[in-house]
């Protein structure tokens, strides 16, 4: 597991919008005197914030398999695609009547 919080925890944490997300950050940086490279750490955000790890941990670890789940679902599978056995020719359309860029077409 991670020890780092992104802006995405705080957003399903908090039910906060991207940018506020991204703002709560900038001020934990600023209280724990850290520059900009330096990642706020899961038990940083929690004395911030006066909250227990667990209740953190819980809902990082419930956002990954929910986003994992998503991402299993947009990924093609091999039953879902094609393999084409002929090649892909590329041709000119047509002569172009100036030195101008020649269309193509895919067939």
């Amino acid at each position: 597991m991670r020890q780092i919080i992104k802006a995405i925890d705080i957003q399903v944490f908090f039910g906060k919008g991207e940018s506020m997300s991204f703002k709560l950050i900038r001020d934990m940086k600023k209280y724990f005197k850290k520059t900009a490279h330096q990642p706020i750490t899961i038990n940083e955000f929690c004395e911030y914030f006066g909250i227990q790890p667990k209740e953190i941990i819980e809902v990082i670890l419930k956002n990954e398999e929910e986003r994992k789940q998503k991402w299993k679902k947009t990924v093609p599978s091999a039953e879902n695609t094609q393999i084409l056995d002929t090649p892909l020719t590329v041709t000119p359309s047509q002569k172009p009547a100036t030195r101008r860029h020649i269309p193509y077409t895919f067939s």
